[in-house]
Order: structure tokens, then C-alpha cells, then sequence
């Protein structure tokens, strides 16, 4: 059993492309069980049970960019006996709003920063400890990396519903 990254295979993965929709309408037409989940097993449980293994323990060779761009799904691809495709498509899980978890972090990095300041300013200078901006930046900026992060975090939440 192969492991690793699968050689890709210009000519099978052409002719998977022009398979067309018609082709596939007639079969299932034809075979009302053509094209349904788990018929693999039924047909050639051996074959199956091989595939499953060879998509598990291989990557595919292909660049992520081959195929269409505009595919935001990760599919993992078989070919049966007469070359068409059966794929199963699972979505990417994707953080939303990394953005405002960016600018948290970064707020958050600045008020760590400015507080070391504050203090060293404080303990070499008697008038640092008067000036209201020592007070009240760090306030600000850890108010911001807090509502940042909430923000990322309400995006980020899942509804049970």
C-alpha cells in the first residue's frame, strides 16, 4: 500500500473533467443505484475497503491550486471501474475574524509594552508618576484588545440551534 504523495495522474484526472453530467444522468436513469453513497461496498467490498485505506494514508500530489480556484472544499476523490468520479466534499473549517484576533493580540502586546515603560519611566523620574497618560493609555489600549477579542469571539461561536 502506497503512503505519502500520490503521482498524479494527468490523463485519468482529464478524463474524470470531461465525464459529463449527461453521461452521469443516463447511468443513474439506467441504475437507480448508481452514484449512491456506499454502494462500493456492496459492489466490490474488496476494492473498497483498498481505496479507503489508499485516500486515507495518501495526499494528493497536485498542487492546491490545480482545478478551480474558487473551490473553498477539501474532496477527496475516487474513480470507479468505468473512470468516473465519486467524490465526498467536506468543508474546511475556517477561524472567522482572525482580523480582530490580530488586532486583540496586537492591543494586547502594546499595553504589555507601554505598562514595562510606565513602570521603568515611573521608577527613574518622580514626575512620571503624576502624568495622567501614564494611567490612562494602558486602560485604553487594554479596553480595545478586550473588546477586539470579543468581538472575534462572538463571530466564532457556534449556535446550538
Amino acid at each position: 500500500m502506497k503512503m505519502g504523495y500520490r503521482t498524479p495522474n494527468f490523463k485519468k484526472s482529464i478524463k474524470a473533467r470531461t465525464t459529463g453530467k449527461m453521461k452521469r444522468a443516463v447511468k443513474k436513469s439506467v441504475n437507480p443505484l448508481y452514484g449512491k453513497k456506499g454502494m462500493g461496498y456492496i459492489n466490490d467490498p474488496k476494492k473498497a475497503v483498498y481505496n479507503k485505506i489508499y485516500n486515507k494514508t495518501t495526499i494528493d500530489g497536485r498542487p492546491s491550486s490545480y482545478g478551480n480556484p474558487n473551490n473553498k472544499n477539501i474532496t477527496d476523490q475516487s474513480y470507479n471501474e468505468d473512470n468516473t468520479i465519486s467524490s465526498n466534499t467536506f468543508p474546511i473549517e475556517r477561524k472567522k475574524g482572525t482580523f480582530y484576533l490580530g488586532l486583540a493580540l496586537g492591543f494586547y502586546l502594546l499595553f504589555i509594552a507601554f505598562m514595562l515603560f510606565a513602570i521603568n519611566a515611573m521608577s527613574k523620574y518622580s514626575a512620571a508618576r503624576q502624568a495622567p497618560l501614564n494611567y490612562i493609555l494602558p486602560i485604553v489600549l487594554f479596553i480595545l484588545g478586550t473588546l477586539f477579542m470579543k468581538i472575534y469571539k462572538n463571530i466564532n461561536r457556534k449556535d446550538d440551534k
